[in-house]
């Protein structure tokens, strides 16, 4: 049909459902250094080795010595950066979990002094168990991701249909939706309240944008 884009929900993305957190999938700095400290086959790595490794991956770092700057240790090959921030912790994708190995793989740290330490079997824990809540979460989100997704466009307004649900949106209102989701880490709740305080809408329409701007932006639509 002209005019019609269909888009098919990613099997491999999914969410957190608290308010406060990002409803995508996400990897705290724990995580990371549980992956860090498995591929190092050791016990454990501090969450002040990530974020370490992010401080150094800096190109301009302040020297109070000489009041001058360096160069970060990683400023060449930078720790990934994280996708976002929940109050002041960072977070990130679920699906870089294998870019972040790549990283640490490049940069093997066993020293003294490198936050790593200890034996292999807690981290193998650690490794599973963050698996485990990594493949909770995907069941959670999954089930309020479309299936098949049809987005069309007439005049002023998006028609959306979602597995035999119909929306007829606000073609601004819901662009603004899809604009507010990386400022808000992507937070439902937080979209809405924008759309109530920009667009004047309800609280019960605001949430409804804010849902389908949460598929349309796993499905990759740009209103």
């Amino acid at each position: 049909m002209e005019g019609v884009l269909t888009y098919g929900a990613p099997d491999n993305q999914f969410a957190v459902g608290d308010a406060e957190m990002p409803d995508h999938p996400f990897l705290t700095t724990a995580d990371l250094a549980a992956i860090g400290a498995r591929l190092a086959g050791v016990d454990s790595m501090k969450i002040t080795a990530i974020q370490r490794n992010m401080f150094e991956s800096r190109e301009e770092i302040p020297v109070r010595a000489t009041g001058g700057t360096r160069r970060g240790k990683y400023a060449d090959d930078p720790f990934p950066k994280p996708d976002g921030y929940a109050g002041t912790m960072p977070w990130w994708h679920v699906h870089r979990a294998d870019e972040v190995e790549e990283w640490f793989k490049r940069h093997p740290r066993r020293q003294k002094g490198d936050g790593i330490g200890g034996g292999v079997r807690r981290a193998d824990a650690q490794a599973r168990q963050a698996a485990h809540r990594v493949a909770e979460a995907e069941k959670a989100v999954a089930s309020d991701l479309p299936v098949r997704l049809v987005v069309n466009r007439a005049g002023d307004q998006v028609v959306v249909k979602a597995d035999g649900e119909e929306f007829r949106l606000d073609a601004a209102v819901l662009a603004a939706a899809l604009r507010l989701r990386p400022v808000y880490g992507g937070r439902k709740a937080k979209v809405a309240s924008a759309l109530v305080r920009e667009h004047g809408v309800s609280r019960d329409e605001a949430l409804t944008f804010a849902r389908v701007a949460r598929w349309l932006s796993h499905a990759g639509v740009d209103l």
